[in-house]
């Protein structure tokens, strides 16, 4: 035993003073020192980590869980906390208001976003919109045709153009609402001439135009490469990765609204680094992106749920035989 290792195990469990502790202790007292330490570093070792305490959890967290304890608490008490669930809901209807009045006043506050953009970059940054739209609509259509098509070939059982055929109606009102969730009923209305059961479209519709967005996922990539470009920021393999998945995960929790895949944009764009205020090159455009994305997304909830129903078809005809 080294009198160095003693002496800071004595320091660390501040068993004794160290002033001139070797002369009290001698090798005999080091060798204790040492056995004990041990012993409680065993002890240590199986204690249990101390529960988070709700100080510590993210503020974000800490509102859920308050949120969550409210929620419940106004169900507990029942009809006499009718009071404050119609407060929560003339609230809402307050916030729906002010966010009705941004959506309105948004057309001016894009300008003044992309005056200092043009006013940096050139107004050759305009002339590359056109590019940047015939290149995300040439992925929507891809994605529509070939992906779609095969898997409501090989998985779903149906002939493609007949689904295409059939899904008209959907198509073209999605591409003038730019809403999954308004094109809801006309969908569903399809998938039922199309022989998909009732309660395979009506839940697989519904589930799909809230986490089902492969349209915004595209428009994410597509713009994040666009933004970048016209900063002058070369992204490398590792971000283009992070890009794709960044955009994946945020595309799942897209609202099913106009101009929702705008706003999660910008966390795409901060996963990479790269300015927030690039938003504001494809802002006034992006109206006609959204009209391309939900078209395909509404697309997309439709062959998935040609697809259950095959596969639910096939499993109550083994069942049959």
């Amino acid at each position: 035993l080294k009198p160095e290792y003693c002496e800071g195990m004595l320091k660390k469990y501040g068993f004794v003073e160290m002033d001139d502790v070797f002369g009290a202790v001698g090798y005999g007292g080091m060798a204790a020192v040492y056995v004990v330490s041990k012993l409680i570093d065993e002890q240590r070792a199986h204690e249990p980590a101390p529960a988070p305490k709700l100080e510590d959890l993210p503020e974000q967290a800490e509102q859920r869980v308050n949120a969550s304890r409210a929620n419940h608490g106004i169900i507990l008490v029942g009809k006499e906390a009718e009071p404050v669930a119609d407060g929560v809901q003339r609230l809402n209807l307050v916030f729906m208001k002010v966010m009705e009045v941004i959506l309105k006043l948004s057309p001016i506050g894009v300008f003044c976003l992309l005056t200092p953009v043009v006013a940096t970059n050139g107004a050759k940054v305009l002339g590359s919109l056109a590019m940047v739209l015939l290149a995300a609509y040439i992925c929507y259509i891809v994605h529509m045709i070939v992906t779609y098509s095969i898997s409501v070939k090989l998985l779903g059982k149906m002939s493609p153009v007949a689904f295409f055929k059939a899904m008209i109606p959907a198509i073209v009102f999605a591409f003038s609402s730019a809403s999954s969730v308004g094109t809801l009923p006309i969908n569903m209305e399809c998938n039922k001439k199309m022989g998909v059961k009732d309660e395979i479209y009506s839940f697989v519709l519904p589930l799909g135009a809230t986490i089902n967005m492969d349209g915004t996922a595209i428009y994410q990539g597509v713009c994040t490469m666009f933004i970048a470009a016209c900063y002058g920021i070369n992204l490398d393999f590792g971000q283009m990765a992070t890009v794709v998945l960044t955009a994946t995960l945020a595309s799942i929790g897209t609202a099913g609204v106009p101009g929702a895949g705008m706003i999660m944009l910008a966390m795409v764009l901060a996963s990479v680094g790269l300015p927030v205020d690039g938003i504001a090159l494809v802002a006034g455009i992006d109206r006609i992106f959204d009209m391309g994305r939900t078209t395909v997304n509404i697309t997309g909830d439709a062959s998935a749920a040609v697809v259950v129903n095959n596969l639910e078809n096939r499993k109550e005809a083994r069942k049959a035989a």
